[in-house]
């Protein structure tokens, strides 16, 4: 199973769960690869998966949703991800990371959901 691990390289402070400053956060795997992930895609970031993945495709809630917590991840082992364009990019992104790093990432994922979603209904009652 994948597990937060704490950092201290790059100058930058953790802070709990392996958070960076900018709200990214980096998980470690027993095989001892580091994930970074950022807490979500951006709007624009959205539709470009949206664009990239085939109609039918997007009626599929839990594919979408493992696409989106797979496109969050910005960094493997210090390398770069780039973006995908397509499907099988997609799921190519997806066996890179592996499953146990995917369910650890999601469970990060759904945490971030419900503190934005906090945050918006605290808002809507002022």
């Amino acid at each position: 199973m994948a597990t937060i691990k704490f950092h201290e390289s790059d100058g930058a402070a953790r802070t709990s769960f392996g958070e960076l400053p900018d709200g990214h956060f980096e998980i470690e795997t027993e095989d001892g690869r580091c994930i970074r992930s950022k807490p979500a895609l951006k709007v624009r970031e959205e539709m470009a998966l949206s664009e990239c993945i085939a109609a039918d495709t997007r009626l599929n809630p839990v594919w979408v949703l493992w696409a989106t917590v797979a496109c969050c991840v910005t960094h493997i082992d210090g390398e770069a991800v780039r973006m995908p364009t397509s499907k099988l990019q997609v799921e190519a992104l997806v066996d890179r990371i592996g499953d146990e790093a995917m369910r650890t990432l999601l469970v990060r994922y759904r945490s971030n959901c419900e503190v934005r979603e906090a945050r918006v209904l605290a808002r809507a009652k002022n």
